[in-house]
């Protein structure tokens, strides 16, 4: 039996690191339970564009989970936060404070 919670805590922080970094909204989705073969640890989540967890399901069986997106929120993060985050500056706008 092969088990995949090693996993669990790097999907967790790639996710808001991947939302935040790209000040966009991550929708992780993870199986939970055994297979025969592998176990799965779960934890399917709603990130929001700011790195903050917006839901996130356990390991139960068939969880579901609901969260809110605001789409002036996400445009207000992006015209007002972003002299907080110089990889998205540096990304997509080619410079980056010194």
């Amino acid at each position: 039996m092969l088990q995949m919670y090693p996993a669990k805590e790097q999907q967790v922080m790639v996710s808001k690191c991947m939302a935040w970094c790209n000040n966009v909204y991550v929708a992780v989705a993870n199986a939970s339970g055994f297979d025969g073969v592998y176990t799965y640890f779960g934890h399917s989540a709603i990130i929001g564009c700011d790195g903050r967890t917006l839901g996130e399901c356990g390991t139960e069986d068939n969880g579901i989970q609901y969260g809110q997106l605001s789409i002036s929120g996400i445009r207000d993060g992006r015209a007002n936060d972003q002299s907080q985050n110089q990889l998205f500056k540096l990304l997509h706008r080619g410079y980056t404070g010194v």
